[in-house]
């Protein structure tokens, strides 16, 4: 990660460390297991994702307003007995391990919400991202009896002990350049039918996935450099080493029919890989006014938009309402951590438990910048 800030990369793979064996679940049974019981299903995550999902976006607003029911999520999660889990077909483990993954990612927005980084991350990544928030994949997370950080799942479980690519595009990093968070929960009953829905809407959408044959060129994702190993079988996966033409055999089967033969024969020498887009997959926010005192923000009018070159007028400032000393024009109330401008509170992603320890109990107002695919 600091090598990614220094050398100033829009987009680097994230770094596991090697997980402590101990911490890990045992393996899953093998496919088609007939000894393993029937999962569970998850109706409060279902209901959660059906509420604030919205195409490819999140309202993260509105679920930091109702944030009780994805703890409440959370500690269904983490009061799972592992014997119970264990119990499960192996469909139904990999569903709650993405369940859990993008349940505790998107816990993790909500912790920093509005997310804003720090001027030097904003260098390497955009300012609402979550790459903004340091060490967010190493934190560790009560799941099924254990603390498991995103790492240890995403890697350490869900690729390692599956080894189905699929899950690339279930799995949900908070990020418009990643695979659409799907806006319902994944189970074991279903999840051949979900993942292969993923697969499919990922690899045609034009904007993640460049494949014309009538320009000749294949532009994919950077998930695929990235992730290119898992696509190419467990050689090539224990090796480390990415498989670009197992990537073009994958995605000919999930393609259209009318770009399979172009993808299927295409050199894979001359692939090329797009930028990763790591801005927050927030739903868009319409400009807001913060009023002292109310905390609520209320849409702005065009007529009451300040105009910044109505701000200085004969080399005197104008002060508007609730401006920063030294700070001209109307300051969004996240940038301010001032209590008297009656800001909605926002817990800090360190101070998980209780608000009131985010902010030493002074009501100051979180900047989501905290300093901790």
């Amino acid at each position: 990660m600091g090598a990614c800030l220094v050398l100033g990369l829009a987009a680097c793979r994230t770094a596991a460390a090697p997980p402590d064996p101990a911490r890990l679940p045992p393996p899953p049974p093998p496919s088609g297991d007939a000894a393993a019981g029937p999962c569970f299903e998850f109706p409060a995550l279902d209901a959660l994702l059906h509420r604030f999902v919205s195409g490819d976006r999140v309202d993260y607003a509105a679920l930091q307003r109702d944030r009780g029911s994805l703890d409440a999520v959370l500690e269904d999660f983490a009061a799972l007995a592992p014997e119970t889990l264990a119990a499960c077909s192996r469909a139904g483990q990999m569903a709650f391990w993405i369940n859990a993954y993008n349940a505790w990612t998107l816990r993790a927005i909500v912790d920093a919400y509005p997310v804003r980084g720090s001027w030097l991350r904003s260098l390497a990544f955009p300012r609402s991202s979550i790459r903004q928030i340091p060490d967010v994949w190493d934190w560790p997370h009560p799941v099924a009896g254990r603390e498991l950080s995103l790492n240890d799942i995403e890697h350490a479980i869900l690729r390692r002990q599956f080894r189905d690519p699929r899950v690339h595009f279930a799995a949900n990093c908070a990020s418009v350049g990643c695979p659409p968070l799907r806006a319902e929960a994944y189970t074991g009953a279903r999840l051949e039918e979900q993942l292969e829905d993923q697969a499919r809407r990922f690899w045609n959408d034009p904007v993640r996935n460049h494949v014309d044959p009538q320009e000749d060129v294949v532009e994919l994702s950077s998930l695929f450099r990235w992730y290119g190993e898992d696509f190419g079988g467990p050689r090539a996966f224990l090796e480390d080493r990415p498989d670009p033409a197992a990537v073009l055999r994958a995605g000919a089967r999930w393609i259209d029919p009318a770009r399979r033969e172009f993808l299927e024969t295409f050199p894979p020498e001359r692939i090329d890989y797009l930028d990763y887009d790591w801005t927050l997959n927030d739903v868009p926010r319409r400009e807001t006014s913060f009023r002292p005192g109310d905390g609520k923000g209320k849409p702005l009018r065009d007529s009451e938009k300040p105009a910044r070159s109505a701000a200085v007028r004969g080399g005197e400032r104008t002060k508007q309402p609730g401006e920063r000393k030294g700070r001209v024009g109307v300051a969004p109330c996240h940038y301010l951590r001032d209590a008297q401008l009656g800001c909605p509170r926002v817990p800090s992603s360190r101070y998980r438990g209780d608000p009131s320890a985010a902010s030493g109990g002074s009501g100051s107002c979180s900047s989501g910048s905290v300093s901790s695919r």
